[in-house]
């Protein structure tokens, strides 16, 4: 994404992969179909772009705390864990590093990790979709691009673990008030 000088969104740019010559591999369209989900992700939740402002307000990703997201929540290696153990492991990492960060910083923090999980899962059962039918079609698809990486990566089991701390917090937040 690229902001201006009023904050207002100017662009997007999507990495498409080409071949030596520059053109755009049938084999690659999955991918490409993958990241045109993330664009219309943008462009139909503008609640994701407005987290996102809010992240860099914040300084967000210059936090301690932001590397637990990276590790454990956007990872682009595959768990070699039980997703039970996976789940828990990210769960306790990101409660111990959120004990002392304050509540609003919290939930817009939570709220990214929430919208972020979403669209990599939107985008990878695109990918899968566009693959499958590509297949269909008798192309080569390499063995990758028909793998479910949404269920392979646990995106469902993260996303209710993030919404359920986010409604903990929530309700911890009403509590006081």
């Amino acid at each position: 994404m690229v902001e201006d000088e009023k904050d207002c969104l100017t662009g997007y740019s999507i990495e498409i992969p080409t071949n030596k010559k520059k053109k755009l591999n049938v084999l690659d369209i999955s991918s490409f179909m993958h990241e045109s989900t993330h664009v219309l992700d943008f462009l139909f939740n503008p609640k994701y772009i407005a987290n996102i402002k809010k992240m860099y307000e914040m300084n967000i990703y210059e936090k301690e705390y932001y590397k637990i997201f990276q590790e454990y929540f956007y990872t682009t290696d595959l768990p070699r864990k039980s997703k039970k153990v996976t789940i828990l492991e990210a769960e306790s990492e990101l409660r111990k590093a959120l004990e002392k960060v304050p509540f609003d910083e919290k939930i817009v923090f939570l709220k990214y990790i929430n919208n972020s999980l979403n669209m990599e899962y939107h985008a990878y059962n695109q990918d899968l979709k566009y693959a499958q039918i590509l297949k269909k079609f008798g192309k080569n698809i390499e063995k990758e691009s028909l793998a479910d990486y949404g269920k392979l990566m646990f995106f469902p089991e993260k996303i209710n673990m993030i919404k359920q701390i986010i409604r903990e917090e929530l309700l911890k937040q009403r509590s006081m008030i």
